[in-house]
């Protein structure tokens, strides 16, 4: 019996459970926004003030870390 040229891809094992998604590290600046309920309109208002967080250029996105997001809401406290 002659063997087939090109063999059968392989198919991965449907037992295996996937793996997670890698933890969210940074956001948006939109982001951002929706997570702390205001527009980008204040967030860019308030960034004029210096009152954002920091962020990070990352080639050409800006990106808040959840640490600098922890941060400003910890200054953002009145208690």
């Amino acid at each position: 019996m002659p063997k087939p040229k090109h063999a059968a891809p392989r198919q991965e094992d449907d037992s295996a459970p996937p793996k997670p998604p890698p933890p969210k590290l940074a956001m948006s600046i939109e982001e951002f926004c929706q997570a702390h309920g205001f527009s980008t309109a204040l967030f860019f208002k308030l960034r004029k003030k210096g009152q954002t967080p920091r962020m990070m250029k990352v080639g050409k996105r800006t990106l808040i870390s959840l640490e600098a997001a922890a941060a400003w809401r910890e200054r953002q406290s009145t208690y």
